[in-house]
Formats: C-alpha cells, structure tokens, sequence
C-alpha cells in the first residue's frame, strides 16, 4: 500500500508539489535512482533524488530534505540555490487515475558517493531498485527510461554553466 502523499497547497491547482535535485559529482556524472511505478500502467525508470514537500515547507527546503532522505547527503536549502527548472506534469497514480504534479528542480555539486538508504521511506524501501552515477553519453547511448524526458538538455545545461 502506497504511503499517503502530503496534499498541494489549496489554490495551488495541483495535487502534488515536488523538488527534484539534480546531483552532478566532480566529473559531470548524475546520480539516479531506478524506481518501479506504484501502478502496472506507469513505466520502471531512472530519476533523480526528490519527491513530495512537505505542508508549510519550501521547494528548496523539501529538496534539502529529500535529497538527505534518499542519499545520505546533508546539505542547507541555501546550498541548492535557485530552481534551475521546473515542470507541470499528469501522472497515473492507480489505473485509470490521473493527477497534476509541478515539481521545482534545484542543482548540487559534490564528490562522487555511495548512496544511503538508512533515510529511506517504507514505500522507497519498495520502490527503489537500484542507484547508479550516469555520464551524459551514457544516458544518450542507453535504452533505459528516464524521467523527465528533458533530462539531458537539463543536465548540459547545466555542465555549461560551469
């Protein structure tokens, strides 16, 4: 049974508001973690560390947070900075289900590390499958899905900006 998921602010007009983080180590690699869908319908894929904020938190205070959650890594919500991007989005939650999600996306540098799980919710323990540090080329070259779509031009913008 999926854990229940912190509603969006009223007036927000989504059901969901979340931050993502992209985690880039010192050679460019991202980190991402393959995670199953809690539905049949929706596709087994790689994300970034991120996910729900919490009611009376900021988007980069929740990607603080999460980012430690699901790695390990402790950071301060100014460390992360400005939203570097953000996305309005449908996903299907139980078959036939839909709902809007906006999520804000932020940017952190740091050496390369094993991920820690000790953070991780009951239902990420389900969820998340495996991590892995991804080069751009190899995220150009794989078949695997990722999530966003945007996910490349997002990650070489960013390298640009260094």
């Amino acid at each position: 049974m999926p854990e229940a998921q912190p509603p969006a602010p009223e007036g927000s007009g989504f059901d969901f508001i979340k931050s993502r983080v992209l985690l880039l180590d010192e050679t460019g690699r991202v980190l991402l973690f393959f995670t199953k869908a809690q539905v049949d319908t929706n596709p087994t894929r790689w994300v970034t560390p991120g996910g729900h904020i919490e009611p009376g938190e900021s988007h980069v205070e929740g990607a603080a947070r999460e980012l430690f959650e699901e790695t390990g890594l402790a950071v301060t919500p100014d460390a992360l900075g400005s939203p570097v991007w953000s996305r309005q989005f449908s996903d299907e939650r139980e078959p036939g289900v839909f709902k809007t999600n906006y999520e804000e996306w932020f940017v952190y540098r740091t050496a390369r590390f094993d991920p820690s799980s000790a953070g991780w919710t009951e239902s990420e323990r389900v969820d998340m499958e495996a991590s892995r540090w991804w080069s751009v080329s190899e995220l150009e070259q794989s078949d695997e899905l990722f999530e966003p779509a945007e996910l490349v031009p997002i990650i070489l913008d960013q390298l640009d900006q260094n």
